[in-house]
């Protein structure tokens, strides 16, 4: 603005008043013209770059969301379970990209829903763990037993922040500790001011850099763009969001020794109606556990977590400290049911100490529990391993502890792994339904076509927008899932084509959008081009299956067009996979179908057009 007046006023010195008044406003508005189509072609550029890099991520979190569905043990399990948050965590830099220009542009809204703390910093945690201690880092997580987690709040900008926070600690520390800790600063009934700490022991940032640490695109030293990577982007990002949250973000750090960045932000409480009773805790009640654990932190958060269930709780920071303590137990008669024992401990091998534990008469009775790093640890205890009750993966989650204090006790079985339980029965209306799937990406198309089977669905497949025409006409379809960017005849010129054509009949196919885009603007596309609802890639099995209900069951099943586009885009999963919020959220299994029942799916190949999936299922009764 202050340089348009500057010009103004010169202009306004060498021409007559009214010509140089003229002339200002053309320069003006040539200039607002050339920031308009600045702003066109950067809207135009997010969109292609948000198509182009969500479609291949679809297409793996799609992928290990199938392999979910089949028989893994827990190795297995517990691997998949990372690769899927590493490949959220890509979608997460994809969605950091778009999220900087929507903050700037204010059109980034918080959500409002019910999520557990506890279960969504524990997941963040976990989620970095193989990466920590695969650099030999230790990697705590403190939340207090009394800390209020039953919150209302936008989890999925909480996930974001406390990823890239733990996400750096991580990258540019080498020796020494990470650690996130959360702390309520103030609670009422109605909702909670949280504190969260990341802290580690790395390289620091100068603090003549300090200042500008939250800057978009700023590196505290250029040179850790090369060594270390990143974009920039995310402290900035976290920054704008924790001060939507109605909270703040700082740094505290000294080069060489370390930082902190401690941010805040308020959230709603549930009611206590809609929090369930855990009465199964009464079970641990005068139990009495051993920690042996050399960390402080997290023998400290154990004795926290199991003393707020009613257990007597002892500590030994070493092997040497675990036997006297044993000793001084049994010599008073106080002998300890359960020790939970690290493997890794400065004095003493953990294996090496339960085989020292067990050579005492008196410790026969005592039930030993493994804390490990890795799953693969707890094999390689050798002849130790039928004094070994059970085993525990660090960071311990709440849920675990519970669980394997369970299980010893004899209150539950072993949980059966997600890959075992049996697969629930399709939704009403569901199984059998024919449904058209219209995707030019083969990759994406065999993810779709699992889940859409997975559900009992009869499924015909198209390329693109003029096979998809080409199908409709010869065939009666329950619903239509359709791709907006195709070759040949794109999602919106097919689906209007199929409104024309139904606009001759009484006939009306639900039509719901499949794409990869997530620019402002993309539902109202949608909408104007006569489709019903619309699920963004990557999609999650949850989302599939409410687009199935919704438009399948009797109470939407050629009903007229609906005048909003939100129901599917907004269906967010449970805040847990394992009791947390996360992008894929899965609870559908394979449903064991009949070979005479189910669709055959075979490879086609027809040049020009890519590869796709073709069904020689009954999908093909002619129209009247």
């Amino acid at each position: 603005m202050s340089e348009y007046c500057g010009q103004l006023g010169t202009v306004l010195d060498r021409r007559s008043p009214g010509y140089a008044l003229v002339t200002a406003r053309q320069q003006a508005h040539q200039r607002m013209l050339v920031a308009k189509a600045s702003d066109d072609a950067k809207t135009k550029f997010l969109a292609n770059m948000s198509h182009e890099l969500r479609t291949p991520v679809n297409g793996v979190l799609g992928m290990l969301e199938l392999v979910k569905q089949t028989k893994l043990d827990t190795r297995q399990q517990r691997y998949l379970d990372t690769a899927r948050r590493s490949a959220e965590t890509l979608l997460g830099i994809i969605n950091g990209i778009l999220d900087i220009s929507k903050i700037e542009a204010g059109k980034i809204e918080l959500e409002q829903a019910p999520f557990d703390l506890r279960d969504l910093v524990e997941e963040v945690t976990e989620t970095f763990a193989d990466v920590a201690y695969g650099k030999n880092l230790e990697l705590t997580c403190t939340i207090p037993a009394s800390l209020p987690t039953a919150l209302v709040g936008d989890a999925g900008r909480l996930r974001q922040i406390m990823t890239n926070l733990v996400g750096n600690a991580i990258k540019f520390t080498e020796k020494g500790e990470v650690g996130l800790r959360v702390e309520a600063v103030e609670a009422d009934a109605g909702s909670a001011f949280i504190a969260f700490d990341v802290t580690d022991t790395g390289i620091g940032i100068p603090s003549d850099k300090q200042r500008h640490i939250f800057d978009a695109f700023a590196q505290a030293d250029s040179s850790t763009t090369r060594r270390y990577g990143g974009t920039g982007l995310g402290l900035s990002i976290a920054k704008q969001l924790c001060e939507m949250m109605g909270g703040s973000i700082d740094l505290t750090s000294e080069p060489g020794r370390g930082s902190t960045f401690r941010f805040t932000a308020r959230f709603g409480r549930q009611s206590e109606g809609t929090q369930p009773v855990d009465t199964g805790l009464l079970l641990f009640q005068g139990m009495s556990v051993l920690v042996v654990e050399d960390n402080a932190v997290r023998r400290r958060n154990m004795k926290d977590q199991l003393s707020s269930w009613g257990i007597r709780v002892g500590e030994a920071e070493n092997g040497a400290a675990a036997l006297a303590e044993l000793r001084t137990a049994t010599a008073r008669n106080e002998r300890f049911e359960l020790a939970i024992v690290d493997v890794d401990l400065p004095d003493v091998n953990g294996i090496d100490l339960v085989r020292s534990i067990k050579a005492d008469p008196a410790n026969a009775e005592l039930r030993l529990v493994m804390l490990t790093s890795r799953d693969h640890e707890i094999t390689e205890i050798g002849d130790m391993r039928a004094y070994v009750a059970g085993s525990l993966t660090k960071p311990v989650r709440q849920s675990a502890l519970r669980q394997c204090l369970a299980m010893i006790d004899g209150d539950i079985e072993p949980a059966a792994p997600a890959s075992e339980l049996p697969p629930p029965p399709p939704p009403e209306g569901v199984a059998g339904a024919c449904v058209l799937l219209v995707e030019d990406n083969p990759v994406n198309l065999e993810v779709a076509v699992g889940i859409l089977e997975s559900f009992g669905c009869k499924v015909e497949t198209a390329t693109n927008g003029v096979e998809a025409l080409d199908r409709y006409t010869k065939g009666e379809y329950g619903l239509i899932f359709m791709d907006c960017q195709m070759p040949e005849m794109d999602g919106f010129e097919a689906t209007a084509e199929i409104r024309k054509q139904e606009a001759k009949s009484d006939r009306r196919t639900p039509i719901v959008a499949l794409t990869a885009s997530a620019i402002e603007g993309d539902r109202e596309q949608c909408l104007a081009s006569g489709m019903d609802d619309y699920v963004p890639k990557p999609f999650t099995t949850d989302q599939m299956r409410s687009a199935l209900v919704t438009w399948l069951s009797s109470a939407t099943r050629n009903t007229t067009k609906r005048d909003h586009l939100t129901l599917v885009a907004s269906a967010r999963a449970p805040a847990s996979s394992s009791s947390s919020s996360s992008t894929i959220r899965s609870t559908a299994r394979s449903a064991t179908r009949a070979a005479s029942a189910r669709s055959r799916i075979t490879r086609t190949r027809s040049a020009p057009r890519k590869a796709g999936w073709t069904s020689r299922a009954a999908c093909s009764t002619a129209k009247a």
